[in-house]
């Protein structure tokens, strides 16, 4: 069942039997777009979340570019893979609905640019331009179609400022808790949680690795009526305390799910490459 004010789409993630690329590679190579197109961050966070909803979608599918120099390689040697192309389409799909600056043509050099090996020259105006450039708009037909046009999820980050705002929170809490909550977007944790869920998440998480506790909030019950307070209790009547998470109508189990894969995330992006490990000990 899909949960209120996810997309769509966003309910029943779909594996692919065969995953041409892993999630992380196609996360990374949008971050790479984004950075060289000088995207705001939100802009590329929202790509990232097309992204995710896009290879969840149960109608995703692939528009095919007919030309007889797509199986070769480019200038610098290789091929651009399909998938490359669906997380160029993705970007290209975010500046459009974020209404940001960019011409596809520049989507279109970068993407060929951030597939390419360092060495290649920038792409000219000729036969693989215009093919990649079909093979992108195409490309972004297919994520408009698979999402049926619903391609503008809410994103945490107003949920998250609020929510910093009305702790309050410490600097340094809120700089992790925004940090956590951009790299939450190589998780595809709004396929499966409102947007808020995930902003009271990542506020979680930083408080647990800062070791910072949270304010609870004490409601004073006067006649029936409960009336908030800083935690100093009512005068003349009962008062009940409630966890932060709980005024924001955020669950624990809620809440422990969407922590337990960003702290999942956090050791990942904390342990060292494999590549790296294996250098050390050779």
């Amino acid at each position: 069942e899909s949960m209120p004010g996810c997309h769509p789409h966003m309910a029943e993630p779909a594996e692919a039997a065969n995953d041409e690329c892993s999630r992380q590679d196609a996360c990374d190579f949008i971050r790479n777009v984004g950075m060289d197109l000088d995207l705001p961050t939100t802009c590329v966070c929202h790509a990232l979340a097309l992204w995710h909803a896009f290879r969840a979608a149960p109608s995703r599918t692939s528009f095919q570019v007919k030309s007889p120099i797509l199986d070769k390689p480019n200038e610098g040697g290789k091929v651009i893979e399909e998938w490359q192309i669906e997380c160029g389409a993705c970007v290209l799909v975010s500046i459009k609905t974020q209404e940001v600056s960019r011409k596809v043509r520049d989507v279109v050099n970068i993407v060929h640019a951030c597939s390419s090996s360092p060495e290649t020259e920038p792409l000219r105006v000729g036969t693989e331009f215009w093919t990649l450039r079909d093979r992108v708009v195409a490309g972004e037909q297919s994520v408009l179609r698979a999402l049926g046009f619903s391609v503008r999820p809410e994103l945490p980050f107003p949920y998250l400022l609020n929510y910093l705002q009305a702790l309050p929170a410490p600097r340094p809490l809120a700089r992790l808790a925004f940090a956590l909550l951009h790299e939450s977007f190589d998780l595809p944790l709004l396929n499966r949680f409102t947007p808020h869920q995930v902003a009271a998440g990542c506020i979680h998480v930083s408080a647990l690795m800062l070791e910072e506790s949270l304010p609870s909030v004490s409601r004073a019950v006067n006649g029936g009526e409960e009336v908030a307070s800083n935690g100093s209790g009512g005068s003349g009547g009962s008062s009940k305390v409630t966890a932060w998470y709980d005024v924001v109508c955020v669950d624990a189990v809620t809440l422990d799910a969407v922590s337990s894969e960003l702290v999942g995330l956090v050791e990942r992006l904390a342990s060292p490459p494999a590549a790296a490990v294996n250098g050390g000990e050779e």
